[in-house]
């Protein structure tokens, strides 16, 4: 199979881009016949403290085949471990070391397709998703299927491992089908929500989609805010295109 893969990201506009606090993985554009692709998205959550780089630590592990499910147990304490260890390189003031003892949270979309059988795996942890699109027609939509299911609670995967007891309730899976043709988007809430409206109003918001470049996603992006279209927040767009 033929993957053209490219992810598109801002932090929310009046922030620095080093306020950036979802992930993505692959870090670069794909072009290339493989037979096995694996992709994530990751929103770390805001009100916590050095989210974004856990965010950054699960996307590339699901990437690397250690975020199954029946891989999470064995891989989340290694993740947990090497979140404490990047954000305590330098010493912190008393008040983030307060913070740092609750841990941080995100949520996490990954997918894996393989070439043959032509089938797509999709991992799920809160309110980041995946559509799948095949000759202009919404294939799919995970894990949230309407924009009301959107509120300021959802499920998130911890680096404090207390938190994390019930994990197995909220880790959601679906096997899809693939063909050339396929169109994948994987795009942290606030997309997300506005993709779904979009699409409850009888519109096709992935050809809106279909036609982003580097150069014109932050225009684009700021007129949907400025409108009202889109709230203000870190946004990730992960395009996939397959022959």
């Amino acid at each position: 199979m033929h993957i053209t893969a490219e992810t598109f990201w801002l932090p929310k506009q009046g922030y620095a881009l080093s306020d950036y606090e979802d992930a993505y993985y692959p870090n670069s554009v794909i072009k290339q016949q493989v037979n096995i692709f694996r992709c994530a998205v990751a929103d770390g959550a805001t009100e916590s403290s050095f989210s974004g780089q856990w965010a950054q630590l699960l996307v590339k592990a699901y990437c690397e085949d250690k975020l199954e499910v029946d891989g999470f147990n064995y891989y989340l304490p290694q993740l947990q471990r090497q979140w404490i260890n990047q954000v305590t390189t330098q010493p912190l003031p008393w008040y983030a070391e307060a913070k740092l003892q609750q841990g941080t949270f995100s949520t996490l979309v990954g997918l894996t397709l393989h070439k043959q059988p032509p089938i797509g795996k999709v991992l799920a942890i809160g309110d980041s998703c995946l559509f799948q699109v095949r000759q202009e027609k919404l294939n799919h939509r995970f894990p949230l299927t309407h924009s009301q299911q959107f509120n300021n609670n959802p499920s998130l995967l911890s680096s404090n491992v207390s938190y994390n007891k019930h994990l197995a309730q909220y880790i959601y899976q679906i096997n899809i089908k693939w063909q050339p043709g396929d169109e994948f988007y994987l795009m942290t809430d606030a997309l997300a929500y506005w993709f779904l409206h979009n699409y409850e109003q009888h519109s096709q918001p992935w050809q809106a989609l279909r036609q982003l470049t580097q150069q014109n996603f932050k225009d684009w992006i700021i007129k949907l805010i400025a409108a009202q279209h889109l709230s203000n927040d870190d946004v990730t767009l992960m395009r996939i295109f397959l022959k």
